[in-house]
């Protein structure tokens, strides 16, 4: 009977061993699921991080191609105006000179 009773409690204690393995697996288990959802959260925010970069750049870069051109526009504005402004002078003076030639031959 001893033995009998000894190899119950053997067998009970054999299964409360089993029971704290099979809990410990579970709880390394969650735990690595637990480190890779980190590893996958770290990873999507560094890439969001990148296109958010990669976006930020593209958008400097336009700013910055916006302000160039709208600098050659200003400076061909300002050459135009300056040819049109040297043109209405030089036919001025054409129109005094002819005004002063038709004067003298007369």
């Amino acid at each position: 009977r001893e033995a009998a009773a000894a190899a119950a409690a053997a067998e009970a204690a054999a299964a409360a061993a089993a029971k704290t393995a099979k809990v410990a697996e579970a709880a390394k288990a969650a735990k690595a699921a637990k480190a890779a959802k980190a590893a996958t959260d770290a990873k999507a925010a560094t890439e969001a991080e990148a296109v958010d970069a990669a976006l930020r750049d593209r958008l400097e870069g336009d700013k910055q191609r916006a302000l160039v051109l709208k600098a050659v526009a200003t400076l061909l504005l300002l050459a135009a105006a300056v040819y049109l402004w040297r043109r209405a002078d030089r036919r001025a003076a054409e129109r005094a000179a002819q005004r002063a030639r038709a004067a003298a031959a007369a």
